[in-house]
């Protein structure tokens, strides 16, 4: 028997044995004996048929991990399993999970390879419209366009892995981490493409550990060629999904499987998230996508309403470009809004229509605040540095802005607690409670407090 295969496999069990159920542990795991290693090839030992066979259907996604986490992406396994000469077996053997080491002749070896992929057939949830196509150029999204561009051509195959694409909400990432998507599906039907929200993928997470399938769910993204993930700043600080997404990244990264990312921050800026993680998506590119300037703003609704097949003056294309200059969603509501305004009041679309369009658009109060605008427009109002608030300091200076910000991420965001408190001097949600009602009984006491939250309130939603 091999020393190095024995203290492979010993490396191997307890891996297995802090994730797999103790039952499933001591039937199926413990009972194999490492009787060889070579060429990055582990040979085990398996009491019958049976052993390979629920190894396979019930246990691959966590064999799959200790192995390759102890010996690297490259391992294989061989099975081995033999039948006892009656006249060797002993009372002692019969009494063991493990099979005696000498006294036995070969059956038959069988070579089984348990980290194959299944090939998947899933839809690619991905937005027909979002084409590269339909993607308005322009110097805010150039680069980012280019790189999807060549992602799309050679997924897997270039330096751009994962590609890493970030900004503000509107700017065009969804579209075009879509776009990427759509177009290898065109180039080549059977590989197999995933686009989804990281909310989603949490909920699935979260659904896999409830139902016991942890490593199913795992296994399930491992099979995939594409990954697309949105949003990923929203599994900073869940440790399971993480986890999740970690073994899954490693997968995909070392069997040149392509992972594309879009996220309303730099990777070092997302709190809460863990180091090695975060080394991973900066381990390919990052790109910015910028807000559009007026010349894209133009052919941006150009393009729009030519799509929907309505028209409007130069002059009203250029006020709606140089007075909507948040986002392209914030251009493509207008031209929804003034189409709707003409189709229900049966009129021209004309500068007054489109004037009081604008007005209201701007007016209305956006829901697309971040916990970032709030924390820098509380800084300026409080003269105080952004540094310093994130930092646990006690001192009043410092903790009245601070509770300020959580009191105005619970109204203003749909944040949650946890990630209100991670975000905001990595405080916890008990931290935020009391912040919460320390800020609403000065309100309701103190008028100059409530002037003074309104105001900066107002200008958060102004910045």
């Amino acid at each position: 028997m091999s020393n190095a295969a024995e203290e492979i496999w010993d490396k191997c069990l307890k891996i297995i044995k802090k994730y797999a159920q103790t039952s499933a542990y001591e039937s199926w795991f413990k009972p194999l004996q490492a009787v060889n290693f070579e060429d990055s090839t582990l040979y085990l030992r398996v009491p019958s048929q049976y052993f390979i066979e629920t190894l396979e259907g019930q246990h691959k996604g966590i064999l799959q991990e200790a192995v390759q986490s102890v010996i690297g992406s490259n391992a294989k396994v061989v099975y081995k399993y033999y039948m006892l000469e009656a006249e060797t077996i002993e009372q002692s053997n019969l009494e063991t999970n493990r099979l005696p080491i000498n006294g036995y002749n070969v059956k038959e070896e069988l070579t089984f390879d348990p980290f194959k992929q299944r090939r998947i057939n899933v839809a690619p949830q991905l937005n027909e419209n979002y084409t590269f196509d339909n993607y308005v150029p322009g110097e805010c999204n150039k680069m980012a366009r280019a790189l999807a561009i060549e992602v799309a051509n050679k997924p897997g195959l270039t330096p751009f892995n994962p590609l890493y694409i970030y900004g503000a909400s509107g700017v065009g990432k969804t579209h075009l981490i879509q776009a990427i998507g759509l177009e290898i599906c065109k180039r080549d039907s059977e590989l197999c493409v995933i686009y989804l929200a990281a909310s989603n993928f949490m909920r699935q997470m979260m659904q896999a550990a409830k139902d016991g399938k942890t490593y199913e769910f795992i296994e399930f993204y491992q099979g995939v060629d594409i990954l697309i993930i949105d949003d990923i700043q929203e599994i900073a600080g869940k440790t399971g999904t993480e986890n999740a997404f970690f073994q899954i990244f490693n997968h995909l990264k070392e069997h040149n499987k392509q992972i594309v990312i879009a996220s309303d921050k730099k990777p070092h800026e997302i709190i809460g998230m863990e180091d090695r993680l975060l080394s991973r998506l900066k381990s390919g590119i990052v790109e910015e996508i910028t807000r559009p300037d007026f010349e894209t703003r133009t052919r941006i609704i150009k393009a729009k309403i030519s799509h929907i097949g309505i028209q409007l003056s130069n002059e009203i294309i250029s006020y709606l470009a140089d007075n909507l200059h948040n986002n392209v969603r914030e251009l493509e509501g207008s031209i929804s809004s003034l189409m709707a305004r003409a189709t229900v009041m049966h009129c021209d679309i004309t500068m007054s229509v489109a004037k009081a369009v604008v007005e209201n658009m701007i007016n209305t109060p956006s829901r697309e605040v971040s916990i970032d605008q709030i924390i820098d427009t509380v800084c300026a109002f409080y003269k105080v540095d952004s540094s310093d608030l994130r930092k646990k300091s006690r001192k009043q200076e410092f903790v009245w802005p601070r509770q300020v910000c959580m009191y105005l991420a619970k109204n203003m965001t749909n944040a949650s607690l946890a990630t209100i408190g991670l975000n905001i001097a990595n405080r916890n949600h008990s931290t935020v409670l009391y912040a919460l009602k320390t800020v609403q009984d000065r309100i309701s006491v103190d008028k100059e407090v409530e002037k003074e939250i309104k105001q900066i309130e107002s200008k958060v939603r102004n910045c």
